[in-house]
């Protein structure tokens, strides 16, 4: 029950400031309801994400998890944060959300950047909001790689984002 969901996250949130990454952060993560407790700030960013661009917090979570494993400081060359994005991309998002200056490693901002990147994808390619796999294989290219048309590996990788997709969003179906 989605509207619940941030709810029950509220309901068991304690009233103390947690700065920590979870322990769990390195590995793929197998369950998101068990990482969304553990965080309840980012249940809320990941709702009000899923309700301002119309993506589903499932694609959302999918992409980040592939990217940076839910790791703030994640760096991949040029790539950082939560979603790994370029420095580049990024300025371009918050010129067009005019959301201030926000950092890469805020997961608020993160999930945000992912929704937005769904919707410019789906204006520039005319790629489905539900079609994880494309929009991934977009994000991970970047348009000039994605319109060279995307290599096996790319689009296995693409394959088990959605399929991760999937299972998150059966996952927050049921939370408790």
């Amino acid at each position: 029950m989605r509207a619940s969901l941030v709810f029950t996250f509220a309901l068991i949130s304690i009233p103390t400031i947690s700065l920590s990454i979870p322990s769990f952060s390195h590995a793929q993560t197998k369950n998101i309801c068990t990482l969304l407790n553990a965080n309840p700030d980012w249940a809320e960013s990941v709702v009000a994400a899923e309700e301002k661009w119309g993506v589903s917090a499932g694609n959302i979570l999918a992409f980040i998890d592939q990217e940076s494993r839910f790791r703030a400081n994640a760096s991949s060359g040029p790539n950082y944060g939560y979603a790994q994005a370029t420095q580049q991309t990024w300025n371009g998002f918050l010129k067009d959300t005019k959301i201030g200056n926000k950092s890469r490693s805020d997961f608020d901002a993160s999930v945000n950047f992912v929704g937005w990147h769904f919707k410019q994808m789906n204006k520039q390619f005319g790629i489905g909001i539900n079609n994880v796999s494309e929009q991934y294989l977009a994000y991970q290219l970047g348009s000039g790689g994605y319109k060279k048309g995307a290599p096996p590996a790319s689009r296995r990788i693409a394959a088990s984002v959605a399929s991760r997709a999937r299972i998150f969003e059966d996952q927050l179906d049921n939370c408790d």
